[in-house]
């Protein structure tokens, strides 16, 4: 039953409080957003930060970034840059040369030169020579960047790339192409070329030549695939696997922050009503079992599945579109970050839009999902800004030792404020429009219209005010009148109380008291006033 208290408090005091301003209430809900991204950034700093870590160029050195000195791995740095000389073509070019020689003296009758077809002795003046020579394997960029040390020096000793020669001709050939040499001149006989200097055939030549240089460029195609594929596998595995871990955690922890905030919330303000210690403690298990029904229900699983399997399809596509661009271009860890994430925010826009619910139209769905890239584009902007904030405060000694914490903070709170500020502006956007138009109108209007024509205009209006105010004046004192006959009856003395309590009832009616609220009784009148 309502007392005389509360019946003062509900009609009076809490209509005191409210202010029904349209700009409040927006600015009461962006607030409320705001505090639970302050609140969201501070854990994200403290872990989910760092469950990524973008490299300039991306996770696999592609071709173009190994020739701009940008790597994805020491190993593959040092492997790319290693300087020919005699020692890398001693260690990996011609391992074994000497025992091989003489091994081939020892099984073959007699050795011929693969040039010229010429028997040759069995002593220091025979030599093995690369057809492709070791330094133009060597300095293949391709072949240094996609096979290892091991994987060149047994491409450089195949047999097809291998044959005897005599000494001399051998040391003027040297790192020279054969057939760019053979149609060159003698440096010791410059009336001659070389290929008749040191009597080439021709033809022979030609079919070691080809059969070369064709196994070097099959060889280093096919590791080239192979280095794709594995490159390729294990990095988008890994970019996908910390993509669904940083995506389930972040959902995790933004469904605990919220239920425990608002459970928390609830328990404070209920905390008077507990007597004794123990209806406190078991006031908050209560509110705590809240937390973890919330969090750990069917839905909530779902949401983390869901979000993980994006996160996992994102960052598998997201590294991959990133090798293809380096493949061109050398991409920033930024750039890689905003590949990355805006990957992800994609996936999950066409997914919304694949697997709309169905209270919501097409249009709807796309709306939806623009809305969560552009929140994915600011979100990696933000990072950008963040990594700003730290470089700067680095360079202040007294906040040099926190300057990660701080920054991160700080340009995680500005993220969020940010994304939520734009979200909400495009969920607004056509009332916004719609006042700017007004304005656009009214100024349009006042430069094309005479003062006579505002003046009629004017008093036009003024006539329809006035007319509309009577109108609202009659209904007023038509509904005052009603009122007024009914408020007479209900305290006319003249006739029983019974009557009276009867007409008070039909005026409570009539100015809209709430059914619960009207005292039919004798008991509800006591009620009333004893309470």
């Amino acid at each position: 039953m309502t007392t005389l208290t509360t019946y003062l408090e509900e009609h009076y005091l809490t209509v005191l409080e409210e202010l029904p301003e349209k700009e409040l209430e927006i600015a009461q809900d962006l607030w409320k957003q705001y505090q639970e991204i302050i609140t969201t950034s501070l854990y994200q700093q403290f872990g989910l930060s760092h469950f990524m870590q973008f490299k300039d160029g991306g996770n696999v050195t592609t071709l173009h970034n190994a020739k701009n000195g940008v790597f994805a791995k020491g190993t593959t740095e040092k492997q790319f840059n290693r300087k020919y000389d005699a020692q890398t073509r001693k260690e990996i070019y011609e391992k074994d040369f000497a025992k091989n020689r003489k091994k081939a003296f020892q099984e073959n009758k007699e050795i011929r030169d693969g040039y010229t077809g010429k028997v040759l002795n069995k002593d220091g003046r025979t030599q093995r020579d690369h057809i492709v020579s070791a330094a133009e394997i060597h300095n293949n960029p391709e072949a240094r960047l996609y096979m290892t040390d091991k994987e060149r020096g047994q491409m450089a000793v195949d047999e097809k790339n291998l044959t005897w020669t005599d000494g001399s001709l051998n040391q003027s050939k040297g790192k020279h192409d054969l057939k760019e040499w053979m149609e060159s001149r003698s440096s010791k006989h410059p009336e001659l070329k070389n290929k008749d200097r040191f009597e080439i055939d021709e033809k022979m030549a030609s079919e070691k030549y080809d059969g070369a240089t064709g196994l070097v460029k099959t060889t280093v195609k096919d590791a080239k695939k192979a280095y794709y594929k594995k490159e390729l596998t294990s990095t988008s595995l890994k970019q996908g696997k910390q993509m669904a871990m940083r995506q389930a955690i972040g959902i995790f922890l933004a469904d605990l922050q919220i239920a425990f905030s608002e459970e928390l919330g609830a328990y404070i303000r209920d905390f008077r009503q507990y007597e004794t210690v123990k209806e406190k403690i078991n006031a908050f298990k209560k509110h705590i079992q809240a937390v973890q029904a919330r969090v750990l229900n069917m839905q909530s699983v779902k949401k983390v599945f869901v979000g993980a399997s994006e996160g996992f399809a994102g960052g598998v596509i997201s590294n991959l579109l990133t090798v293809f661009i380096n493949t061109f271009l050398t991409t920033s860890k930024r750039i890689v970050r905003i590949i990355t994430e805006g990957t992800t925010a994609l996936i999950q826009a066409i997914r919304l839009f694949v697997f709309r619910p169905a209270d919501m139209t097409k249009e709807q769905a796309i709306f939806e999902g623009s809305k969560l890239i552009v929140a994915a584009v600011i979100t990696a902007v933000g990072a950008i800004v963040t990594e700003s904030f730290i470089t700067y405060l680095k360079t202040v000694p007294v906040f040099m030792p926190f300057a990660s914490i701080i920054g991160g903070i700080l340009g995680g709170i500005l993220t969020g404020v940010l994304s939520v500020t734009v979200i909400y502006s495009m969920d607004n956007f056509s009332d916004i429009l719609k006042q700017v138009k007004m304005k656009m109108l009214e100024t349009a209007y006042f430069t094309v219209v005479s003062i006579d024509e505002l003046k009629i205009k004017y008093d036009t209006t003024i006539q329809e005010m006035d007319s509309v105010y009577q109108d609202i004046l009659t209904s007023i004192y038509s509904e005052y009148e009603q009122l007024r006959i009914l408020t007479e009856k209900a305290y006319d003395t003249t006739v029983s109380t019974t009557e009276r309590f009867h007409h008070s009832q039909n005026l409570s009616e009539n100015i809209g008291v709430k059914e619960k609220d009207i005292l039919r009784t004798e008991q509800d009148i006591l009620d009333f006033f004893n309470n």
